[in-house]
């Protein structure tokens, strides 16, 4: 029997990911487990000679082992950060703003080089940095909730218990 999951913590979870990380829920605990990619590396390495690591250390390559060998099983992987595509959720923001000037001005941010920057300061500039979390939060959100649909696991979002929906069901989160 599955857990339910915890919209809020798989949230976190997908804030926290980045190209050299990955994620997986434990659906007997719920618990979410957050993996650089170089411990994933030594735990799948045969020849690790563990006895030449620090104690934290020997025991994450432990854990991320124990993941590792459940994986699909006990513990599904969370969408990477490849899956989230933060760049996406950006411009969908920029397109979002109903101020011509302050869209293109962000739209011309993230067309640039140096993009995730330059959209941070631009949003300094125009006031929207609360905006924007707010929207990149339901954004999240919403990724999770499919996720979870596709994974038929069940999931609390803080206000309610909610039965996932499954894959063709899935509503989107409105944006803030």
């Amino acid at each position: 029997m599955t857990v339910r999951a915890q919209l809020d913590t798989l949230v976190e979870a997908l804030q926290m990911q980045n190209a050299e990380s990955a994620a997986y829920f434990d659906i007997e605990t719920g618990e979410v487990h957050c993996f650089e990619n170089d411990v994933l590396d030594k735990a799948e390495a045969e020849a690790t000679t563990d006895r030449e690591l620090p104690e934290w250390q020997r025991s994450e390559i432990a854990s991320a082992r124990r993941v590792l060998a459940g994986e699909g099983e006990r513990y599904l992987a969370l969408p990477s950060s490849h899956d989230v595509h933060e760049w996406r959720i950006m411009e969908a923001f920029c397109l979002s703003i109903g101020a011509a000037g302050v869209r293109d001005d962000l739209l011309a941010a993230i067309h640039a080089r140096g993009a995730f920057r330059n959209f941070q300061g631009r949003l300094v500039r125009h006031r929207l940095r609360e905006s924007w979390f707010g929207f990149l939060d339901a954004a999240l959100r919403t990724i999770a909730i499919e996720w979870c649909a596709e994974n038929e696991i069940d999931y609390d979002d803080g206000a309610s218990r909610t039965r996932a929906k499954r894959k063709n069901q899935v509503e989107t989160a409105p944006n803030r």
